[in-house]
């Protein structure tokens, strides 16, 4: 599932997607690729994602994040908080 909300209020924008069966090393490349603005300008993210070996919980900040291991009971989830995110190309890796 793909949401997109334009929070113009404030100039930002909120970006929802889905994962599933990717590694901790892919989500840390990937979130290593977010400072380097080929996505936007992501200023916080954070989800729950069923990776291959389990859920994988994340938090996102400019120049920091932290994945973990964790259990749960819902369906993963992303949400992405930035400016002029290029959704299709967060939509491709978040699959």
């Amino acid at each position: 599932m793909f949401i997109y909300i334009n929070c113009s209020n404030f100039a930002l924008q909120n970006l929802k997607v889905g994962f599933s069966n990717s590694t901790k090393v892919e989500l840390e490349n990937i979130l290593s690729d977010f400072d380097e603005g080929f996505f936007g300008e992501i200023i916080r993210a954070k989800g729950v994602l069923n990776g291959a070996d389990g859920w994988i919980f994340f938090d996102y900040v400019p120049s920091a994040f932290d994945i973990r291991d964790g259990e749960v009971d819902v369906n993963g989830k992303v949400c992405i908080i930035g400016k002029n995110l290029n959704s299709s190309k967060l939509k491709e890796i978040f699959r």
